[in-house]
This record gives C-alpha cells, sequence and structure tokens, in this order.
C-alpha cells in the first residue's frame, strides 16, 4: 500500500514536522524503503506549484529528509509509491501535475473500460504513460472541465459517487487546484486532522502522523480542506453532498 499526505494551510508552512519528525512520517518510511516518492507544493502568495519526486532507486541523498528544508507553501500534496508500482519512471511518480491542479492516488483500479468511456479526447492526449491513476485523474479532469463554473465540489461529489456505484476499484485520492484539497477515501484509509493553534493547518494522512483527535474518514466520503481560505469559520473542512 502506498501512503498519502495532504495539507492545507492558512499560511505559508514549512512542512518539516510532517513530513520527517513525526513517529509515522513519509520521510521515515520513504529512507527506509525507497522506492519513490512526490510532493507538490503551493504559495498562495505566487499562485504557483512546485513539485519535487524522485522515482524508484531513489539514493539516500533524495530522501525526503534531504528535501524537506525547501519544502514549504500554503498547500502539500505528497505521495510514498507502494513497491508494488516500484518499477514505475519519474513521469508517473507521484503527485501527478496538469495546469492548476494535482493529483495523488492510493488503490488497485480494476475497470480501466468505464475511466476510458468517461475521459475526453483531450485528456487522453495529456497521458504520458498507461498507468491507471493517471486514467482516474484524466477522468476527473474530464468532469471538471465539462462543468465549466459549476461548483467544483458537487462536481467531485457526483464523479466520486458515480466511481463507487460502478466498482471500479479502490479510489483514495488526494486533488488540489492550490485553494482547495480534496481528499476521497474508497479503500485504502484516510486520517483527517485539523489543528486550530496558531495558523489553521488541516492534515489529511493515510494513518495518524501524531497524538491528537485524528478522524477517520468514512469509506465513500468525499471532503474539501479549506484551511487555505483566511476568511473561512474555523471549521474548516466539511463532508460534501456524497454519502454511500
Amino acid at each position: 500500500m502506498g501512503r498519502l499526505l495532504g495539507i492545507a494551510a492558512a499560511d505559508v508552512t514549512p512542512f518539516a514536522r510532517w513530513l520527517i519528525s513525526t513517529p509515522h512520517s513519509l520521510g521515515g518510511l520513504a529512507s527506509a524503503t525507497p522506492e519513490g516518492w512526490g510532493a507538490a507544493l503551493y504559495d498562495r502568495s505566487t499562485r504557483e506549484w512546485s513539485v519535487e519526486r524522485r522515482p524508484f532507486g531513489t539514493t539516500p541523498e533524495e530522501t525526503f529528509a534531504a528535501m524537506t528544508p525547501r519544502l514549504r507553501g500554503t498547500v502539500m500534496v505528497a505521495h510514498l509509491r507502494a513497491r508494488s508500482d516500484a518499477a514505475s519512471a519519474s513521469a508517473t511518480t507521484h503527485p501527478l501535475r496538469r495546469g492548476g491542479w494535482v493529483f495523488a492516488h492510493d488503490g488497485a483500479i480494476d475497470d480501466v473500460d468505464f475511466l476510458l468511456r468517461t475521459v475526453s479526447a483531450a485528456r487522453l492526449r495529456e497521458r504520458t504513460d498507461n498507468s491507471r491513476s493517471e486514467l482516474l485523474f484524466s477522468a476527473l479532469l474530464t468532469r471538471l472541465d465539462a462543468a465549466g463554473s459549476r461548483d467544483t465540489g458537487a462536481v467531485l461529489a457526483d464523479a466520486v459517487a458515480e466511481l463507487v456505484e460502478n466498482r471500479v476499484g479502490a479510489t483514495s485520492f488526494l486533488l488540489s487546484d492550490g485553494e482547495r484539497l480534496y481528499a476521497h477515501r474508497h479503500g485504502p484509509p484516510l486520517h483527517l486532522l485539523e489543528e486550530l493553534a496558531g495558523a489553521r493547518v488541516v492534515i489529511v494522512a493515510s494513518e495518524p502522523l501524531t497524538d491528537g483527535a485524528w478522524r477517520e474518514l468514512a469509506d465513500g466520503s468525499l471532503v474539501r480542506c479549506d484551511a487555505v481560505l483566511a476568511d473561512l469559520e474555523p471549521k474548516s473542512e466539511r463532508e460534501l453532498p456524497f454519502t454511500d
């Protein structure tokens, strides 16, 4: 099983605490089993993503610990590759990026034909390989393209409901446009923690990283994390209108 980690913060934040300093940090796992990892960082002040990715064969000098000093921003999407995917190249090491969107997936896709039927020709042409995770990303982007200005959360809620209903496979993912972080759990677990001391931070992880009031997301759920929006009420995540 791979590992996912997403963080949405109200202010520019160094992410070392969650990457290398906690008992179950991604950095510790990456150093012990360097099968590949990646992290996408968004800084709201520049409105730009930066992406660090290291595929299978990562050397000790290229672990999370070595890269962490420059991993800071307002949103982070990080991924640690499962051993079964270790042969993939850097082009498909997660997170994947298409324009202003980044995406990381954990799980096995069973019904490729269903996804192929839902992806637009334009999004198919963007694919860099035949990975099923990239196909899932393309399917979600196709839905967002077609929706135009419609509420993103509602579009994604419809999309994940369809994925679950059609038994496409295990589709736990993190998806962000830099302003909002969406987390969907279907199959591999995801846990959420909201910290309100000082700058507001919401963390979504495959397993709890620290002591605290982590909440396991229900299977089939979709959550939007809005800690990046400073004018929100203290409750910075809510379940979108989709239930299993």
